[in-house]
C-alpha cells in the first residue's frame, strides 16, 4: 500500500462512525459494500445496477475525472433512493 486511503476505505470508516445514527447511510453502505467486496454483488440487488452504470460510464469515457461529476449525481440519486420515507416503485426493494 502506498499510504493513500481509497474511497472505499474512507467510506467504510464513515459507516463505522455514522451508520448507527443514519439509516440512509447504512442502506447505501450495504449497496457499496456489495459492489466492492468480491463475491458479494448478489447480496444486494441494487448493487448490480449501480455497478453497471459506473462501469459503463468509465468504459464510455475511459476517464475517471470526466465521470466524477455525473457519477456524483448517480450516487446522490442512490442515496436519495435509500431514504426510508421514499416510496419504492412496484417490484422495487430497499
Amino acid at each position: 500500500m502506498n499510504g493513500t486511503v481509497s474511497v472505499v476505505q474512507w467510506f467504510e470508516v464513515l459507516l463505522e462512525f455514522e451508520s448507527d445514527r443514519d439509516p440512509v447511510l447504512r442502506r447505501l453502505g450495504r449497496v457499496v459494500h456489495a459492489i466492492e467486496i468480491t463475491g458479494e454483488l448478489d447480496a444486494d440487488p441494487p448493487a448490480a445496477g449501480l455497478l453497471a452504470v459506473t462501469a459503463g460510464a468509465l468504459a464510455v469515457t475511459g476517464d475517471d475525472q470526466r465521470i466524477a461529476g455525473p457519477g456524483g449525481f448517480v450516487y446522490d440519486a442512490v442515496h436519495t433512493w435509500c431514504h426510508p420515507d421514499l416510496a419504492v416503485p412496484a417490484g422495487g426493494s430497499r
